[in-house]
This record gives structure tokens, sequence and C-alpha cells, in this order.
């Protein structure tokens, strides 16, 4: 990783990744959005690996209670190495993917994290620090973007929808 003149980590362009300079990116951006979002309660992260779109929960409610230092932690992360705990990593097909000059990306990246906040309090969706040249996650606004990984998350298996409350 790079740092910019404010300290500020940016991901470097690297079509290749080692997974442990994958896990760090998640991680890393796991980091700001939990800081941003504290009543998160999954993330989802949606990655590009080997030429393949795979999509796994990396953030989740903490099975058991561990206090730390100034609190409570609620959540955990597992990130495993794709193939090694089988079917923690589900292939998807993105509605929407990194572009330059109009051609898909292949590198190796985080592409996006949903995220479910707890209780009825919605769902986001956020955009690596890897995409943008201060190294910072950008939460996207667009509800159709935000509705539509959540059906393709529903129908890889990863997620359930339920229907907004007014909706019959």
């Amino acid at each position: 990783m790079k740092k910019t003149s404010t300290g500020n980590q940016i991901h470097e362009r690297i079509a290749d990744l080692t997974w442990q300079q994958m896990k760090q990116e998640i991680i890393s951006d796991l980091c700001q959005i939990i800081n941003a979002m504290p009543t998160a309660e999954y993330i989802v992260a949606m990655i590009q690996w080997r030429a393949k779109s795979l999509a796994g929960i990396v953030y989740q409610p903490s099975p058991f209670t561990v206090i730390a230092g100034s609190g409570i932690a609620r959540g955990m992360s597992v990130i495993p190495v794709p193939g090694d705990i089988p079917d923690h990593w589900v292939p998807i097909e993105l509605p929407v993917f990194p572009a330059r000059n109009g051609v898909r990306l292949t590198d190796d990246m985080s592409v996006f994290y949903f995220v479910h906040l707890r209780g009825n309090g919605g769902n986001g969706l956020v955009i690596p620090g890897r995409h943008d040249k201060t190294g910072r996650i950008q939460w996207s606004g667009n509800d159709v973007i935000i509705d539509e990984m959540a059906v393709t998350l529903a129908v890889a298996g990863i997620m359930t929808i339920e229907p907004r409350q007014g909706f019959d």
C-alpha cells in the first residue's frame, strides 16, 4: 500500500494480488465502514479473485460477548482464502462492475461491500477505498443499485430479502 501526502493509505492497482494483500484491503475497508456506521450488523464483500466474481460475509455478529479495553466487540470477521471453507465465497453475477475506458477490469480486487444495519436500519452499498485516490471508502446513495445488489446476493443464497414496510 502507498500513502498520500496526508497519510491516507491508497491501494496500488495490481492485477494479481496475493490473498494476504486482498485481505489487508478488505480489513482496511471494514475498519472505515464500521467506524462510519457502528450499527452495521452484516457486511458482505463482493470481490474479483482470479477472474471470478465472488461474494462472502466478511463481518457478522459475534456469537459470544468479547469485552475489550474500551467496550464490547459487537462483530467479528472471517475472511478465508476462496476455496478453503466450502460455500464461504459464492460465485455471483454483478449487475455493476468496475471498468476503465469502458472495458471491464479483471484485476483481483474488492468491488463493493453490501452493509446491512441492525434492526430496521436498512442497507447500504460501499465502494472500496482502492477506487478512491485518497484511499477512503465511498457510500452509494443510489437506491436502485443498492436494491439490485440485494437481489444479486439473495439469488446467490447469501442473504434473504424481506419486503419493505408499506409494500404488499
